[in-house]
C-alpha cells in the first residue's frame, strides 16, 4: 500500500515536469507551439505523502523480519532430539 502511495505521487511530479520541459521546447525550439497549463506539486504536500507512504512499508518490514525472526528459532523438541543422539 505504501509503494502504491508513493507511485501515485510520483505521477503527479513526472506530470509536472513534461509539462514544463513541454512548455520550454515550446518557448525556445518551436515558438509556434501553444503553450501547455503547467501542472505544479507543492513540495509540503508531496513530503506528507511520502510520510504517510512510509509508514506501512516499515510496518510491513518489521512485521516480515519478525516473522522470518520466528521461523529460523530453533523449536525446543528438536535441539533436545540432537542432544540425544
Amino acid at each position: 500500500m505504501g509503494l502504491w502511495m508513493i507511485l501515485v505521487e510520483a505521477e503527479q511530479v513526472v506530470l509536472a515536469l513534461l509539462t514544463q520541459m513541454f512548455n520550454w521546447i515550446g518557448d525556445h525550439i518551436l515558438p509556434s507551439l501553444p503553450r501547455v497549463e503547467e501542472a505544479s506539486v507543492s513540495v509540503r504536500y508531496l513530503l506528507q505523502w511520502v510520510a504517510e507512504a512510509l509508514a506501512p512499508i516499515i510496518l510491513g518490514l518489521l512485521v516480515g523480519w519478525w516473522i522470518l525472526r520466528i521461523r529460523r528459532k530453533p523449536s525446543p523438541l528438536a535441539s533436545q532430539a540432537a542432544t540425544q543422539q
